[in-house]
């Protein structure tokens, strides 16, 4: 229900749709690459996760566009932050 209310709407909710995406997709690589970079985690549960040199650069990568996405997402919804 929500895509065809957006292809209704403005370009501004448009907009904050691609960024709340944006935000969800970035945490949830960012997530998946911690627990695969992690030293700890997964030798725990008895796993070993190669390829170290594919893993931290993909978490890197996330989590400056994870900041970078809420960042854009505060500034869209500046208003109703200092409204409160």
């Amino acid at each position: 229900w929500r895509l065809p209310a957006l292809a209704r709407r403005g370009g501004r909710l448009r907009l904050g749709a691609a960024v709340d995406c944006l935000v969800f997709a970035s945490l949830a690589l960012c997530a998946v690459s911690g627990l695969m970079v992690s030293a700890t985690v997964l030798p725990a549960v008895g796993l070993f996760s190669p390829g170290y040199f594919f893993w931290d650069p993909l978490h890197s990568f996330s989590a400056k566009l994870l900041l970078a996405a809420l960042l854009v997402h505060a500034f869209l919804h500046w208003r109703g932050l200092r409204a409160k």
